[in-house]
């Protein structure tokens, strides 16, 4: 799929809404989206579809692109998914979102997710005020924190390039930045729920009463696919979604309790660092 965009002249985008659902956009006319057991399986089903519908490159296209992409190149287009390298290579998206964030006066918080996959990958989620929200994933930490930026920058039509024509405060400066992110850790309103394990009780069941004390609705949406059954967990408070979280398995049920267990621990590990 790279080769052949390459040949074609064109760029790959990546965006991820979900930690295992992967979707490619080469220039404005092509997208396809694929969903897997694992990222680089989602990856994959999205490379299968779009090399079918990827027109075929002319003789003059390929003589114009003859040199291959290592895979450390490849990275880098897919980290960037910009074709205009000089002028946003050195724009750092996470930066870019405080700037933004300040100037509309905005919360924004990352936060680091967990999930019951074994892939090595690095989840987070980014807030941006009330209703916008993204999610990204890497091998690497950090790379994972700035795919997430770039991540709600698409999806708030704010592209690095363009930020540039906006006059927005100056950066700042590294130590700045995680001061501002530890004070809105520390400024959240505590909730005084105790996420105790009560073997008695499945996660689903523990899940459900911690979310009735904090308003919290919860809603499984299962579907089969293949021979398992997926089970999509939303929590939603005030008519906004909060997150989701995903469950696979061979019976419902189970499939639901994996993602009761996720969305458990992400709920606890919230709570336990916002209480401290």
């Amino acid at each position: 799929m790279y080769e052949r965009a390459k040949q074609l002249g064109l760029s790959v985008q990546i965006e991820q809404t979900e930690p295992l659902t992967v979707t490619y956009r080469i220039s404005d006319e092509y997208s396809t989206t694929g969903t897997g057991s694992t990222k680089q399986a989602a990856k994959e089903s999205a490379a299968r579809q779009m090399l079918k519908i990827l027109p075929q490159p002319t003789e003059k296209s390929k003589s114009k692109s003859n040199r291959k992409h290592n895979n450390q190149h490849r990275k880098f287009i897919e980290q960037k998914g910009s074709n205009d390298y000089s002028r946003t290579e050195q724009i750092n998206p996470i930066t870019r979102l405080y700037q933004i964030a300040r100037a509309r006066n905005e919360k924004l918080e990352f936060t680091e997710m967990k999930t019951e996959e074994n892939d090595n990958l690095f989840y987070f989620q980014v807030t941006f005020g009330e209703n916008n929200f993204a999610y990204g994933s890497h091998r690497n930490k950090q790379a994972a924190k700035r795919l997430t930026a770039e991540n709600l920058l698409q999806k708030l039509n704010i592209h690095l390039t363009d930020t540039l024509k906006t006059p927005l405060p100056p950066a700042p400066k590294k130590g700045l930045l995680k001061r501002e992110e530890n004070s809105a850790k520390q400024t959240q309103e505590k909730k005084h729920v105790h996420f105790t394990e009560d073997e008695t009780l499945s996660k689903k069941q523990q899940l459900t009463k911690a979310c009735e004390k904090l308003d919290i609705e919860i809603k499984y949406e299962d579907q089969l696919i293949d021979d398992k059954y997926e089970s999509i967990l939303s929590l939603t408070k005030d008519d906004r979604l909060v997150a989701k979280f995903r469950g696979l398995a061979s019976l419902v049920n189970d499939a639901q309790e994996k993602a009761s267990v996720t969305a458990w621990n992400n709920l606890k590990d919230l709570f336990t660092q916002s209480n401290q």
